[in-house]
This record gives C-alpha cells, sequence and structure tokens, in this order.
C-alpha cells in the first residue's frame, strides 16, 4: 500500500508541466512566423523631433550659464543618441553654434557630429574659409577675428549645405536632426 500512495506524489507535477507545455505552443502557433512580437509605432517620430527642436536651443542656454556650452551639447547629443536607441530609433544630428565676443569682434564657431561617420566641415566666414574634420560623436571649434557686425556663414558639411546671415553679438545656432526607424524618416533644420 506505501507503494502505491509513492507513485501518485511523484505523478502530481507533470500534470503542471504538461499543462505549461500546451499553453505555451498554443501561444507560439497563434504568432505568425518571421514577423517581430512587438513593433512600436512610427507616428512617435514626429513627436520625438518636435521635442528635440524645442529642446535643442534650452541646452544651449543652459550651457552658456554654466559656462560650457560645447560639453552641455556634447552630452545631451549623446544623451538623446542612447535613449533614442532604446525605443529603436537611430538618431543623427549635426549643430553649429557661433558665440560672438562684442569686446574683441572674434566669433567662435563650435560643430559637433553625430551623422555615423567622421566628416568635413567647410566653414566660410565672410571669405575667411576653414575646415574642420570632426569624428562621429565629437566637436570642435575655430575662432574667426575682427568679423563684422553682421556675417555671412556657410557651412558644407557631406551633402548638406546651409548659409546664414547672422548678427556677431548675439550666440547663433543651427541643428540638423534626422530620426529613422524601421525605413521611415523625420529630419528637421533647427535655426536660433
Amino acid at each position: 500500500m506505501n507503494m502505491k500512495l509513492r507513485g501518485k506524489k511523484r505523478m502530481k507535477g507533470q500534470y503542471f508541466l504538461l499543462g505549461a507545455i500546451l499553453l505555451c505552443s498554443l501561444f507560439f502557433m497563434g504568432l505568425p512566423p518571421g514577423q517581430q512580437v512587438f513593433e512600436a509605432p512610427s507616428q512617435d517620430l514626429d513627436y520625438v523631433l518636435g521635442n528635440l527642436e524645442r529642446e535643442i536651443p534650452h541646452v544651449l542656454n543652459l550651457g552658456l550659464d554654466d559656462g560650457s556650452p560645447r560639453t552641455v551639447m556634447e552630452n545631451f547629443t549623446s544623451w538623446t543618441r542612447d535613449m533614442t536607441k532604446e525605443f529603436l530609433i537611430d538618431l543623427s544630428s549635426f549643430w553649429l553654434f557661433a558665440e560672438g565676443d562684442p569686446s574683441t569682434g572674434n566669433v567662435i564657431v563650435s560643430v559637433g557630429n553625430y551623422l555615423g561617420s567622421d566628416v568635413t566641415i567647410a566653414l566660410d566666414l565672410d571669405g575667411d574659409q576653414r575646415n574642420l574634420i570632426v569624428q562621429d560623436g565629437d566637436s570642435d571649434s575655430t575662432t574667426f577675428v575682427s568679423v563684422a557686425p553682421t556675417y555671412q556663414l556657410s557651412v558644407r558639411f557631406g551633402s548638406e549645405y546651409r548659409n546664414f546671415g547672422w548678427n556677431r553679438d548675439k550666440v547663433n545656432l543651427f541643428a540638423l536632426i534626422e530620426l529613422e526607424r524601421s525605413g521611415n524618416i523625420a529630419r528637421k533644420d533647427v535655426v536660433a
């Protein structure tokens, strides 16, 4: 009689195991083959792009208040790139800002490259031309001396070209932001 009781105790768990296997197989049979279980909607690219468009000028202002605008812009762009990857969004961006010094008439132009590859940036400020080679995820700056109160700055990077008419006595900003997910692309120029 003892033998029969032991045999029944050993067989209790196999019904739970069998039930779990059946439930799992039913779940996976309902999924279409070759497709992802979850894909976030692509409509949010425009929403994220709008947020970045509004935030970048604020980030630059925070950096100016802190006395290190280039470092703050680098940190924000790197952080944003990492955060968007968590949502399967690839962020490519390029930013440029120009700070004028009214006492000297100099203008410091800083650029940040987050386009996914190293790039040569050609700057032309009223005929004074400079080339900066900037690695992906890095930034650089150059100083133009004795700049007129209003000036023309053109920038060429990769296949992109932009031209701006800016004032020396204010901080000027340009950013190109591109978000991509599953072939959907949202792109925006920010000028402030």
